[in-house]
C-alpha cells in the first residue's frame, strides 16, 4: 500500500462491506500510512517480507475478532440510543400526571378538596409512579441481557407450584375485571432445570398481558404439558386477537400493536422482548398463535431436566 490509492480502497471497502474485517499489508516505509489506514477503519497491518504463516493467521484472527467487537458494540450503542428516546417519551406523560396532581394537592384549593377526590389524586399518582418504576426495571433488564449479563441460576423447578402462585398473584386483578383465570394441566407435568424467577417472570408477563387485553366475562386459560423433549406452557385468552401482520413484531423491544388494552392499562413495551430472551437463555422458544376477533395464545417450551 505504497500510495494513496491503498488508503482509497480501505474507505471503499468500509463502505461497500462494513461488517467484514481489513489487514492492510505494506511495506517497510509504509507503516505511517498503514496506521492511517487503521485509524480510518482497518483492522491490523503486516510489513511484506515480514510474515509468515502464524503471524498471517494471528493478524486474520485478530482482525475478525475486533470487528465482531466493534460490530456489536456498535448494536448496543444502538440500542441504548433508542432505549433512551423511548423511555424518554414513555415517562413523560406519567411524570406530567404526577407533577400535576401534587401541585394541584399542595395548592390551597387542593387542601379543600373532599377526601375522596385527594384519594382519586393520590390513586393517581401511585399508579403512574409504578409504571415508571417498571419501565426502568424493565430497561435495566433488557441492558443487562443485550449486554450479557443475564446470569441463570439453574435449580430444579416445580412448575405446578410456579403456577399456582401465579394464578394467586393474578386471581384479584383479574376479579376485579371479571375475566376467569384457569388452569389446566396436560397429563403428568415433568421437572425442568431453570431459573424459576426468570420463568416466574415470563409466565407474569404473559398472563397479566391476557388479563389486560380481555374483557369482563371472559377466560384466560394456562395450560402446561409435555411435548417431545419440552415442556410447553400457554396462556389463551377470548380478547380480540392480534392482525397476523403483527406477530412478528410482538417480541421486540418497544412493539405496540393496533390492540389496546381494555380498561386503559399500560405497557413499556419491554415485557415480551424481556421474556423472550429469558426464554432464548433456557435454549427454549416462545411464540404467539392469534386471529383476530377469537383471542390470542403465547406459549413457551424449554427443554426438560435429563
Amino acid at each position: 500500500m505504497p500510495d494513496s490509492h491503498g488508503m482509497d480502497t480501505v474507505t471503499r471497502m468500509n463502505v461497500a462491506a462494513s461488517n467484514k474485517p481489513i489487514v492492510v499489508l505494506t511495506g517497510l516505509n509504509d507503516e505511517v500510512v498503514a496506521l492511517e489506514a487503521v485509524r480510518k477503519g482497518a483492522q491490523d497491518y503486516l510489513v511484506k517480507g515480514q510474515i509468515d504463516s502464524t503471524l498471517l493467521l494471528r493478524a486474520l484472527r485478530y482482525a475478525i475478532e475486533c470487528k465482531r467487537i466493534n460490530i456489536e458494540l456498535e448494536k448496543l450503542n444502538e440500542l441504548k440510543n433508542q432505549f433512551l428516546g423511548m423511555a424518554a417519551h414513555d415517562l413523560r406523560n406519567p411524570l406530567a400526571v404526577v407533577k400535576t396532581c401534587s401541585d394541584f394537592l399542595l395548592e390551597p384549593l387542593g387542601q379543600n378538596l373532599p377526601a375522596e377526590k385527594k384519594t382519586d389524586f393520590m390513586r393517581r399518582i401511585k399508579r403512574n409512579a409504578e409504571f415508571m418504576l417498571k419501565l426502568i426495571d424493565d430497561l435495566l433488564d433488557v441492558s443487562r441481557i443485550e449486554s450479557g449479563k443475564l446470569v441463570l441460576d439453574l435449580k430444579p423447578v416445580d412448575m405446578m407450584a410456579l403456577i399456582e402462585r401465579n394464578i394467586e398473584m393474578n386471581g384479584m386483578l383479574a376479579g376485579v375485571k371479571g375475566i376467569q383465570l384457569l388452569f389446566q394441566s396436560n397429563g403428568p407435568v415433568p421437572r425442568v432445570r431453570a431459573d424459576g424467577a426468570r420463568l416466574e417472570q415470563v409466565l407474569n408477563n404473559l398472563v397479566s398481558n391476557a388479563i389486560k387485553f380481555s374483557n369482563p366475562g371472559t377466560r384466560v386459560e394456562i395450560s402446561i404439558g409435555a411435548e417431545n423433549t419440552n415442556l410447553v406452557v400457554s396462556v389463551s385468552d377470548e380478547g380480540p386477537g392480534i392482525p397476523v401482520d403483527e406477530l412478528d413484531k410482538l417480541f421486540k423491544p418497544f412493539a405496540q400493536t393496533s390492540v389496546t388494552s381494555t380498561a386503559g392499562e399500560k405497557s413499556t413495551g419491554l415485557g415480551l422482548a424481556i421474556a423472550r430472551k429469558i426464554v432464548q437463555a433456557h435454549k427454549g422458544r416462545i411464540w404467539a398463535e392469534s386471529e383476530v376477533g377469537k383471542g390470542s395464545t403465547f406459549h413457551f417450551a424449554i427443554p426438560v431436566a435429563d
